[in-house]
């Protein structure tokens, strides 16, 4: 299944503007992770970038994912063969 790198930029006073919806926040990625959609996610060391790898179908289904539109950037990571 074809991977796909996401990222996008977030917002002034993150770590404030996130705390009333972290935990949902959280459950979700969970969700996503068990179901095998969501490998990694995490931010930049400035907190000013979030990157992630979804293993996905297609960029729709990972697209689909961002309920808010702040997805940036996804590219599709295509494997190659060694020979």
């Amino acid at each position: 299944m074809p991977k796909f790198v996401v990222w996008g930029s977030y917002c002034e006073n993150v770590l404030e503007k996130r705390a009333p919806y972290r935990q949902a926040h959280l459950e979700g990625l969970n969700q996503q992770k068990e179901r095998g959609i969501l490998v990694t996610i995490g931010p930049t060391a400035d907190l000013s970038q979030v990157f992630a790898i979804y293993q996905a179908a297609s960029e729709s289904e990972v697209r689909e994912l961002d309920d808010e539109g702040s997805v940036v950037i996804i590219l599709s990571c295509k494997h190659r063969k060694n020979a």
